[in-house]
């Protein structure tokens, strides 16, 4: 019999990626624990960057329209609880253990068989859809973990809509090395008969999506392309951000996101077109209501007074971020580290050519991709004269720049959501 922190070690030690689970596998195994993915309605969300906060943006308005909502998002920061939510809550240990058990025991009967074992992804993925069903959830927000095509949550036949946020250059060794193929892998999601809800700022990739679309026979109604001409900054401050909608059922409807972060706005504005789809649909009130109590760690996270923490780890990420960094008044201190399989130098590029550091503090991720802060280093020196300091232990690298950052002046603390986990669970101690 296992504890909780015996489930959550054989979970963690799974490998993340494995070549011989395929689709059909994980069907089988849902079918054996009862097709617990049945019965509730389903948004699945896809993209590069941006697919979390969408989630959380969703998810804040369904449970403003009196739902009860399941999400399930990854990474996780801290704890692997956190990847799975019923309505405001991470699934509780004992459910979750109770949950890893039933599920358990059904892997173990097809490994015996000869089946091949589930992924990490595939395994969290069944345990939220077996604790969603326990919750009687009406409806599942799902992100997909890497790509679309083939992530576990397309086991999704019919979701009310689908949604693909913006796309960039990631994971380019599995998804591929152009726009076009990894839209394609993105927009392996579009079902027929579904409405997509899109980031359309780029055409290469909305070609993609269209050409996907039309072959599953989908009308142009059921595309709904969002772009920087769909919304409109109205009011900025270092906490937050009024805009309005500039199109659609609610144009001319203002809304406050809870980030001071410029691209929460593309965000927010995405979640409202797929809100736009829902039926019924859901009023001003509930949307407005939805967008203002969004709560999502880790993208542009106010930590303390002038100290935000976010998890931009791929080159248009930290470009979006910069976006608002970069308008934000006073000296700035940068504390960064990245993993190594990241186009970190030209991450180092862009933050450096947007911002000039008043000092830098280049720390270690507590992970094996971690990249040595003295190669950080040495990328920095091509870009940089400001001070550099080098300090592996990540919670001393924060202390380090709380001590440095002097009032009114701003710590950003950014590079890979692995930092971001551990400097969050360096503050709660």
């Amino acid at each position: 019999m296992y504890s909780y922190k015996e489930a959550t070690e054989y979970l963690l030690a799974i490998p993340r990626f494995s070549k011989k689970t395929t689709p059909e596998n994980l069907r089988e195994l849902l079918e054996r624990l009862g097709s617990p993915q049945h019965g509730m309605k389903v948004i699945h969300v896809a993209g590069t960057n941006g697919k979390g906060s969408v989630c959380a943006f969703i998810h804040s308005i369904l449970r403003q329209m009196g739902y009860c909502a399941g999400l399930f998002t990854s990474p996780h920061l801290i704890r692997v609880n956190e990847r799975i939510r019923v309505d405001e809550t991470e699934i509780p240990d004992e459910a979750f253990l109770d949950c890893f058990l039933v599920m358990k025991a059904e892997i173990d009967r097809m490994t015996e068989e000869g089946k091949a074992h589930p992924s990490f992804f595939e395994c969290l993925f069944v345990l939220a859809m077996l604790y969603f069903k326990k919750c009687r959830v009406e409806y599942a927000v799902l992100e997909t973990g890497l790509g679309g095509r083939l992530d576990a949550t397309n086991v999704i036949d019919q979701p009310e809509v689908c949604v693909i946020t913006k796309i960039a250059y990631d994971h380019t060794e599995i998804l591929g090395d152009t726009l076009e193929q990894i839209a394609a892998e993105k927009g392996g999601i579009i079902k027929s008969g579904v409405p997509l809800v899109y980031e359309a700022g780029n055409e290469t990739v909305s070609t993609v999506f269209r050409q996907i679309a039309n072959r599953l026979g989908n009308s142009e109604s059921q595309l709904i392309p969002v772009t920087d001409n769909d919304w409109k900054i109205l009011k900025k401050s270092d906490k937050d951000i009024d805009f309005c909608c500039c199109n659609g059922y609610y144009d001319k409807s203002i809304f406050k996101v809870p980030f001071p972060a410029a691209y929460q706005c593309m965000n927010a504005r995405i979640a409202i077109a797929a809100a736009e789809q829902l039926s019924p649909r859901p009023s001003v009130k509930q949307v407005s209501a939805g967008i203002a109590a969004t709560a999502w760690a880790g993208r542009m996270e106010q930590a303390a007074e002038g100290v935000y923490l976010d998890g931009g780890h791929n080159l248009d990420g930290v470009t979006a971020l910069m976006d608002t960094v970069s308008g934000l008044p006073g000296e700035k201190y940068l504390l960064f580290s990245a993993v190594q399989d990241k186009d970190y130098p030209e991450m180092i590029r862009e933050l450096c050519r947007r911002v000039q550091w008043k000092g830098i503090i280049l720390t270690e991720i507590p992970n094996g991709r971690r990249t040595d802060p003295e190669a950080l280093k040495q990328c920095f020196r091509q870009y940089t004269q400001a001070p550099i300091f080098v300090e592996p232990d990540c919670k001393r690298a924060y202390l380090l720049g709380l001590h440095k950052k002097q009032e009114k002046e701003i710590l950003l603390c950014t590079g890979s959501l692995y930092l971001i986990g551990a400097l969050k669970a360096a503050i709660q101690e």
